[in-house]
């Protein structure tokens, strides 16, 4: 149960870095082309991604930009494991649990 809510937590988080995030890349596609900040705003991780890579290409691999995506993507996949992992063992402890019924019998 602490496990859940110290996820809870994580995943929150999560959502605000990825607005901050998706924020950042807004601000700096609006900086480096003008009007297209309009496009990196309809699609978030498309943008992201391709600005990334785009700043990787011009700057290099260890700019701050770059390495914020790629440390956000495997902070998403590492929750996705952690609650796959969570869900795997909620029901096996669910299967192994009997269910007592109202009449008292299992």
């Amino acid at each position: 149960m602490v496990l859940l809510r110290i996820l809870g937590i994580f995943y929150i988080g999560l959502i605000l870095g990825g607005f901050g995030l998706h924020f950042w890349t807004v601000k700096m596609v609006h900086y480096v082309e003008g009007r297209g900040w309009i496009v990196a705003l309809m699609f978030p991780v498309g943008a992201e991604i391709y600005w990334a890579i785009k700043e990787w290409r011009m700057v290099g691999f260890a700019n701050l930009y770059t390495l914020a995506v790629i440390a956000y993507g495997m902070l998403c996949l590492l929750m996705a494991w952690m609650l796959t992992i969570l869900e795997k063992n909620t029901a096996a402890s669910a299967k192994e649990t009997p269910v007592i019924k109202p009449d008292g019998e299992l």
